[in-house]
């Protein structure tokens, strides 16, 4: 029967060897980065690995019912930058039933020349 501390070296052992597994298999999926240090440490326990994403895919077919998910975004004089960012989270969902509908508000004071085509087609509608 294994003692206390060679329980201890072994958990310590497989541990480290887990975490550069993950290290290695999951080296580029890029976590967001936050100034916020909580989210920081919510992000790097909690943000799907490579491999989880891969699982929700493949279970994805056992799944009864698959509605259509509708994304409504208003826009509004949304800088590019966060308005890609935006569209992209939507696209990158693990889930494929989904449109995304982005109605521009009237009063804008510049019209959205980034939803007038320099988006990829594919950023109105998954299926």
């Amino acid at each position: 029967m294994a003692t206390k501390d060679e329980l201890y070296e072994s958990y310590l052992t497989n541990a480290i060897d887990n975490l550069e597994l993950d290290l290695i298999e999951d080296s580029n999926i890029e976590i967001p980065q936050s100034s916020d240090s909580l989210y920081r440490q919510w992000l790097a326990q909690n943000y799907p690995k490579r491999i989880d994403l891969e699982i929700m895919k493949a279970n994805l077919g056992r799944l009864s019912y698959q509605p259509k998910v509708s994304v409504i975004m208003p826009v509004y004089n949304t800088p590019e930058v966060f308005l890609r960012a935006a569209i992209e989270s939507v696209m990158e969902q693990v889930y494929p039933h989904w449109e995304l509908y982005q109605p521009e508000i009237a009063f804008s004071r510049q019209p959205s020349r980034i939803m007038r085509g320099n988006l990829p087609a594919c950023s109105c509608q998954s299926s």
